[in-house]
């Protein structure tokens, strides 16, 4: 028979506030560090157009990055930056020999973001039925893309995500979930004249939910007496796709992925029981450029562990964001 344990959500907790204020003022020191760089890449054009403008259409369609082209504005931006970069070039018509333009930043593209997520966890007992809980919390989202070439990118991604304090029905003891953590590293293919992407990152991430010690309770009744927090740390390799089009004018995303890994331990906040455990997971998620260089975005995750016991977590979150 399905067991079901209804969580109560009693509010944010401090320590998720005080690691987001953290994760902030490391993103703004880190960040200021790095846009005082002025170095730039070049590119080398060879070619003669009629109107000033052109010249500038065409240098930006070749040679600028599509990941910094978000919205119509951008184009704009870029044509008075190509300006101030190349102080060198005063008849932008005939930029003939093999001329060097300065065209992009060398320095990473950040992205920080602010969001709210919803988890949907089920833990199965040995002896039929299941152990089903939601939760949501606060979630910080950093992001530094790096640009190698007009179509390959690097990137680093970190995001914090903690839970809310909550009760079980019928239940007073109250349930505290540390902050959890995620960090990814990967790398992007995407053509500036095709719409789709390739990434392939590997990826470290920890999950915090409601568990038991399956070694010692087997009993549903008393099992719903002894409930724990569990935390698994695991290790992905994932590959995804980017789908890139425009709203509007303004840039989308649609990402869909598949993660698997065999290398994942699970263990009980008290250390009485761990457990190695495999996992599969599956993301969607959709970002939108709103206006400038704000964004949302829609995420939403599903995740298996099996080990000695089996759960599923699903996750639901938004964002908002901006890119700098």
């Amino acid at each position: 028979m399905r067991g079901k344990f209804l969580a109560k959500i009693q509010g944010r907790s401090l320590a998720g506030f005080y690691c987001l204020r953290g994760g902030l003022l490391l993103f703004l020191l880190t960040l200021n560090f790095s846009c005082s760089s002025e170095n730039l890449r070049r590119a080398q054009v060879m070619q003669n157009f009629e109107k000033e403008d052109d010249s500038l259409d065409f240098i930006i369609k070749h040679s600028i990055p599509v990941i910094s082209l978000e919205a119509p504005k951008d184009r704009e931006s870029f044509k008075k930056k190509l300006k101030l970069w190349n102080p060198h070039i005063r008849d932008w018509t005939s930029v003939g020999g093999w001329e060097n333009i300065n065209v992009y930043r060398k320095s990473p593209l950040w992205e920080i973001a602010l969001g709210y997520h919803y988890y949907d966890n089920e833990e199965k007992l040995a002896e039929g039925g299941v152990i089903t809980t939601s939760n949501a919390g606060p979630t910080l989202d950093l992001r530094a893309t790096w640009v190698h070439d007009l179509s390959i990118f690097s990137y680093l991604n970190y995001k914090l995500l903690q839970k809310n304090d909550f009760t079980v029905e019928n239940q007073e003891k109250i349930y505290s979930f540390p902050v959890n953590h995620s960090l990814e590293y990967g790398w992007r293919y995407q053509s500036p004249f095709s719409p789709i992407g390739f990434n392939l990152a590997l990826g470290w991430e920890q999950y915090s939910f409601i568990s038991f010690n399956s070694e010692r309770f087997r009993i549903k009744a008393i099992i719903e007496q002894n409930l724990q927090v569990s935390t698994s740390e695991i290790f992905w390799l994932l590959p995804s796709l980017d789908f890139r089009f425009s709203v509007y004018g303004k840039g989308g995303y649609i990402r869909l992925g598949a993660g698997v890994s065999a290398l994942g331990k699970k263990e009980l906040d008290d250390g009485a029981k761990s457990e190695d455990v495999s996992s599969f997971r599956g993301i969607f998620s959709y970002k939108q450029f709103i206006h400038s260089r704000w964004w949302i975005q829609t995420y939403m995750q599903y995740a298996n562990l099996s080990g000695e016991t089996e759960s599923t977590q699903a996750q639901y979150g938004l964002y908002l964001g901006y890119s700098l």
